[in-house]
């Protein structure tokens, strides 16, 4: 088969970002900040051109909204199981917040993936959903012979990319991209590398 490309880029910055919440299924929006920085990368040529490309989003503002601003009113598939983590009760709030509730502190300190955010979903759970979404979406765009392009969020890309490049030295938090990066996976009967997407710039 002809080598396909699956382009993972983090959505522009938002309000939860530079006040540093907790951010899961919040639907927020990107800021003035967001757009600028997406503007200054577009302008140095980062993105790929999006030809021949399955674009979809999580559905959520943030998502829809940085697509529109790279790659204008394209057509799009909204993908809700690529949502970020459903983090409950603790949606937008700042760590010193949780740190003082005990039952918030036991979800954030678990190592083991299994305790439930409260009124969200465990990490466990939350890896299983987002690795059988890619994978949809991933026979979708082999199915129809063309590349496919995500703007999505931090954790999902990480569940991603350590889940099929785990090499026992990155970590999690290191595979998350900056807002507006990510990477292109390439893929021919099997994942074949991958690139930063800021090594164009």
């Amino acid at each position: 088969m002809q080598t396909i490309t699956i382009t993972l880029i983090r959505h522009a910055s938002t309000k939860a970002i530079e006040q540093d919440l907790y951010c899961g299924l919040a639907d927020i929006e990107i800021t003035k900040k967001g757009v600028q920085a997406i503007t200054e990368l577009m302008d140095k040529g980062m993105y790929p051109l999006g030809e021949n490309t399955l674009f979809f989003t999580t559905g959520l503002k943030r998502t829809v909204q940085t697509l529109q601003l790279i790659y204008g009113e394209v057509c799009y598939t909204p993908l809700p199981w690529l949502n970020e983590q459903d983090l409950g009760k603790l949606d937008m709030r700042s760590l010193k917040e949780i740190e003082k509730i005990d039952r918030y502190r036991k979800w954030l300190m678990d190592k083991t993936g299994e305790i439930r955010c409260p009124g969200g979903e465990s990490y466990n759970e939350f890896k299983f959903r987002i690795k059988l979404a890619f994978y949809k979406m991933l026979e979708q765009a082999k199915k129809e012979g063309k590349n496919a392009l995500l703007i999505t969020h931090a954790s999902v890309i990480a569940v991603v990319m350590s889940s099929i490049f785990y090499d026992g030295k990155k970590t999690f938090k290191d595979w998350q991209p900056a807002p507006g990066f990510g990477y292109t996976v390439y893929y021919n009967n099997g994942f074949t590398g991958y690139e930063n997407i800021a090594l164009s710039l």
